[in-house]
């Protein structure tokens, strides 16, 4: 039996708290190149006075590596906007239009 490795999926201090949650994920798709150490930092800034329970800075960094690897389309949208359009986007057409 291997036991319930893995099984805590969803369950961080980040994923249990909506407004933490959404708090990154809205500075993670406005500022897609802000280093982690500086999201902590407004973090910090943002719930000083509130009861959220904040995540450690290397709880955050795994957090935010997993949600980049999750919402790839939506990063690369956000921080490429041109290879998403020619990587993602559908390209309906025929390669034969205008040859004569």
């Amino acid at each position: 039996m291997t036991g319930h490795f893995g099984c805590r999926k969803g369950s961080s201090k980040i994923d249990t708290q909506p407004p933490i949650k959404d708090f990154i994920t809205g500075m993670l798709r406005d500022y897609p190149h802000m280093s982690a150490a500086l999201l902590y930092r407004s973090m910090q800034s943002r719930f000083q006075d509130s009861d959220h329970e904040l995540p450690g800075k290397r709880a955050l960094e795994r957090w935010i590596a997993g949600w980049k690897k999750e919402n790839h389309d939506i990063y690369l949208a956000s921080t490429n906007p041109d290879a998403w359009k020619s990587k993602q986007m559908l390209a309906f057409g025929s390669y034969s239009d205008g040859i004569d």
